[in-house]
């Protein structure tokens, strides 16, 4: 785990190996071309994407900041192949 912020606890999980591939597009991720099963966030796992999860999330009644929310989808990585010595990790936190 590498803690970002200090004095502060930050989940992280390792979802690609080495030499594996990964890339995010529009808020999914990709490991070897596959589309992760995302624990990023609800309406990822229910196939929602951009468009559709503030108003699922607005009907649940659940909070979020739409800010971040756009800036999730707003942010794509460009397929990385990872070395025999690298892991590909993602952090919960914000």
């Amino acid at each position: 785990m590498i803690n970002l912020i200090p004095n502060a606890m930050n989940i992280t999980r390792v979802i690609a190996l080495p030499v594996e591939t990964v890339e995010k597009r529009d808020g999914t991720v990709n490991v070897e071309g596959k589309r992760l099963d995302t624990f990023y966030g609800s309406t990822l796992s229910l196939g929602m994407g951009q468009d559709e999860s503030p108003t699922y999330l607005d009907e649940q009644n659940a909070t979020y900041d739409e800010e971040r929310f756009r800036e999730y989808f707003s942010r794509d990585i460009d397929e990385i192949e990872l070395s025999d010595n690298e892991v590909f990790v993602l952090g919960d936190n914000g």
